[in-house]
């Protein structure tokens, strides 16, 4: 880790890239993590939106990370994409305060800061997004990380000669926007320092929950990121988009057919100033290029006639579909995520198709491709049955299906089973057959009444998956829902069938955060998840108690036959 942590952001990209090395994005995060935060903090009053808006802009990296063509300048791209992600959320708020009732008690976590420092800060972080990169990045990491002038020349890559010039004219290009706004350059980074330093640091809380989505959006391991943080990182990701898109289409005709003709189109920042912007001349007779809308499309392919429950699409997939996955995955072009080698278990609801399950398909050649679709896959996506109802040969669940498979919500097991069977036999040649009956199981029965005790740095309804003892900075996973989707979640941790009786369950969304050393020997990962202990843990987080027991359980079948 200290190895990792003397690196240069270039190589700590590309390691995480290249070898998904979750202790590269650990030290990424480290180094970049509180200047993130403060400048999330500057644009946002409310402390559990900057979280929010911290921990989006990070699942933006795991997402861009391939698409960063200046990775010596990561600082400079994270603070740009901070302040980004704060505005967004920022401006949430205020579309969701309109609508709220008048007179509300102020947010007690407010920045205590008086309206005139806070907007010296924001017309600072406007006017510094605006800078050339070349300018921009000395100015991040001196002034907002702290760096001496020879640490950030060194982590740039740049000579320390060439460095002072670029941050001597950043200095001076910053201060002469800054004064026809009506600020010094001196006010605006003494604002900027009593902000940093009346800021508290983003909690190990919000840390852990950062490096658990980078894990979980890489696909390394199952779970769920926050819909929360991940509808705020799509909503950045499309701006993102559709600025470059539109820019460049902007650059490009301004280039080839010049002014005559034309129409001004502005950029700059949003501030109350009537300074002249960076324009760039439009040719009347050119429209803006218009991004496809590949989902109607996709919806018709994916369909579902009236009497189906369950169809197969085979490979090679129709282009809107790989261009669906792209987009609503934000999968960039250079990525390693290979849309058309992902495979989905696709729900079919209100005639509109979407993702219920993704097995991401990776490209490269340092990525290891994922397994298609198996048999127990299939089973629990389309049917809903816990992988503990399905019983046979360990080959047979492991065999994989190719394609991607649409299911009918609300549709029965007893519907969606013969289907599946019927379409692994006749167009997978997976010789299977499934029957539903009802055997006698050891399981352990859930009885009780939710109580929630969270452990200390931990908030209401969430819960910490261990055993022994919790696991610093684990990457193991985790996930958020009701009680059922929770206990199936300690199920699968536990590697043991659960079977609810419980008599009350809690008030609102539940969030699990599983705990497991990695890299892990099997008598490490037995300890980590040894049911006992983890069952006990959860009880006094819950109050919800587990006991082993026989039951008559139903059970599902999977048995090969011949072809």
């Amino acid at each position: 880790a200290d190895g990792l942590a003397a690196l240069p952001d270039r190589q700590l990209v590309e390691q995480f890239l290249a070898k998904g090395n979750d202790a590269a994005f650990h030290a990424i995060l480290g180094r970049h993590g509180p200047m993130v935060y403060r400048v999330c903090r500057r644009v946002l009053r409310n402390e559990q939106d900057a979280e929010d808006a911290f921990q989006a802009a990070f699942v933006i990296l795991v997402r861009q990370a391939a698409s960063i063509r200046k990775r010596a300048s990561l600082a400079c791209w994270l603070h740009g994409v901070a302040r980004q992600v704060a505005l967004q959320v920022r401006t949430s708020a205020h579309r969701r305060r309109d609508r709220e009732a008048r007179g509300a008690k102020p947010d007690e976590a407010a920045d205590p800061d008086d309206r005139s420092w806070g907007e010296v800060r924001a017309v600072l972080d406007e006017e510094l997004v605006r800078l050339p990169e070349r300018l921009r990045a000395p100015m991040v990491l001196c002034y907002l990380e702290g760096l001496t002038q020879d640490e950030a020349a060194e982590q740039l890559g740049r000579t320390k000669s060439t460095f002072r010039r670029q941050l001597e004219r950043g200095r001076e290009l910053l201060g002469m926007r800054l004064s026809r706004r009506g600020v010094a350059l001196s006010t605006g980074l003494a604002a900027m320092m009593v902000s940093d330093s009346a800021t508290a640091g983003v909690s190990q809380r919000v840390l852990d929950s950062t490096l658990r989505n980078a894990v979980i959006v890489t696909g390394r391991e199952c779970g769920l990121v926050p819909v929360g943080i991940t509808k705020l990182a799509d909503e950045v990701t499309r701006t993102m988009k559709m600025t470059k898109l539109i820019t460049g289409a902007l650059l490009l005709t301004g280039l080839l057919l010049g002014s005559a003709g034309g129409v001004v189109v502005i950029f700059g920042g949003g501030g109350q100033t009537t300074e002249a912007r960076e324009v760039i001349v439009v040719p009347r007779v050119l429209a803006l290029p218009k991004v496809p809308d590949e989902k109607p499309t996709f919806d018709k392919l994916y369909a579902l006639k009236e009497d189906e429950v369950l169809k197969r699409i085979p490979p090679p997939f129709a282009e809107c579909r790989n261009e669906y996955v792209r987009k609503t995955n934000s999968f960039e072009e250079n990525s390693p995520f290979a849309p058309e080698d992902t495979r989905m278990v696709v729900l079919w609801k209100d005639k509109k198709a979407n993702s219920a399950f993704l097995r991401v398909g990776l490209k490269g050649p340092n990525m290891v491709p994922p397994p298609w679709l198996t048999v127990r896959d299939l089973v629990e996506y389309t049917t809903g049955l816990s992988a503990f109802e399905l019983e046979g040969e360990k080959e047979l669940l492991s065999a994989e299906a190719s394609g991607d498979f649409v299911v009918r919500e609300g549709a029965t097991v007893v519907k969606v089973l013969p289907r599946l069977e019927g379409i692994l036999r006749t167009e997978c040649e997976l010789p299977v057959k499934f029957q539903v009956t009802e055997g006698e199981r050891e399981v352990v029965v859930v009885r009780g009444k939710f109580v929630s005790a969270p452990r200390p740095g931990r908030e209401k309804n969430e819960i910490d998956i261990f055993s022994k003892e919790p696991v610093a900075n684990s990457g193991a996973g985790g996930g958020s829902g009701n009680l059922a989707r929770f206990l199936r979640g300690v199920e699968a941790f536990t590697s043991k069938r659960l079977v609810s009786d419980v008599e009350q369950g809690p008030t609102g969304t539940l969030s699990w955060y599983f705990h497991a050393r990695s890299p892990f020997t099997e008598e490490q990962r037995a300890q980590d998840t040894d049911p006992e202990t983890v069952f006990r843990t959860v009880t006094a987080q819950t109050g919800l108690e587990f006991k082993t027991e026989k039951r008559k359980v139903r059970v599902v079948l999977a048995e090969k036959v011949e072809k």
